[in-house]
């Protein structure tokens, strides 16, 4: 057995939190969070968002499905995948790993920010607590720096323009469970956010093994859903989920330590095979914690924007 000291733990705990293997929803979780935010959001924050997204540099890569120019609010959920999109983007750089990339016009850099998508909480330390080797730049602390951008009016428009996709992304990563926490395998490694936990679902479209936190992202839905099918999806949650039951209003701090409860109590199967089965009280499990998790992404992200968008003075969540 690999047994390591818990600061080296903590350093490699860090150092999952920049892994481009750590995901976040699949796209169309993302889709679908966005368009719940809009039918939260009012006339004028929409507005704002929509004269924000325009100016973006990448606007012209959020064509809808066949090319047409997308409206403001089929724009708006285009944006929701930017930040993992460029993931895999040539024109950008992953810090301490790559080169810098040359600065394009109407970026302020072209780092991928990986660090951003998650927040390195162990399983089984107290509530709260983090590695005191997680990078200062983590998902808690990228929140509330891109709010602090609508917040201060020091902040310029191409500033909240780049900042936009990001928030309405990072709001529905925290709201992913195995996006806070990480825990110790049984040889005593940290599975990199579920990363290195291998699941295999005999219900699941993809019948070879993946690891856990695919398995959580896909809990969204199938990943190109897009159109009415997307908008069907969208009405059926808030359908089963209303606002009044969804704790909107709850501060940025208490989106994340849910997801880590979430991750402690539910997120790993209880299985010790190198490949844990999905069995059927699990997947129904996940699948409703998902489901959940994603509406109440969509609600308190509509209500957030219309804090920050509807209006000059609001003050950042805590």
């Amino acid at each position: 057995m690999i047994v390591r000291t818990f600061a080296q733990g903590l350093i490699l705990a860090a150092l999952a939190g920049s892994s481009a293997t750590a995901w976040s929803w699949n796209a169309t979780g993302h889709r679908l969070i966005a368009g719940i935010a809009w039918t939260v959001m009012t006339p004028s924050a929409r507005q704002e968002a929509a004269r924000l997204l325009d100016a973006h540099p990448d606007r012209t890569r959020w064509q809808a499905p066949g090319g047409e120019t997308p409206d403001a609010r089929q724009t708006f959920i285009a944006a929701s995948t930017w930040p993992d999109e460029i993931r895999h983007d040539p024109r950008f750089f992953t810090q301490a790993t790559e080169a810098p990339t040359p600065l394009l016009a109407g970026f302020p850099d072209m780092e991928r920010h990986t660090s951003w998508h998650t927040l390195a909480r162990p399983l089984d330390a107290p509530a709260g607590q983090l590695s005191p080797n997680t990078t200062s730049e983590n998902l808690g602390t990228a929140i509330a720096t891109q709010c602090s951008y609508f917040e201060y009016q020091t902040a310029n428009a191409a500033t909240r323009t780049y900042a936009l996709p990001w928030l309405i992304h990072l709001v529905g990563d925290a709201h992913q469970p195995l996006h806070v926490s990480l825990r110790l395998d049984t040889n005593g490694e940290w599975d990199g956010f579920g990363t290195q936990f291998r699941v295999r679902d005999p219900a699941g479209a993809r019948k070879s093994p993946i690891s856990l936190h695919s398995y959580w992202d896909d809990l969204g839905g199938p990943r190109k859903l897009h159109g009415n099918a997307l908008d069907t999806a969208i009405d059926n949650l808030i359908a089963h989920h209303p606002q009044s039951a969804m704790d909107a209003e709850a501060p940025a701090p208490q989106w994340l330590d849910e997801s880590w409860r979430a991750a402690q109590a539910n997120a790993y199967p209880a299985s010790n095979d190198d490949i844990a089965v999905i069995d059927d009280d699990f997947r129904e499990r996940s699948r409703a914690i998902a489901e959940r998790r994603i509406t109440q992404a969509g609600y308190r992200l509509g209500r957030l924007l219309n804090r920050l968008l509807d209006g000059p003075g609001i003050a950042i969540p805590q």
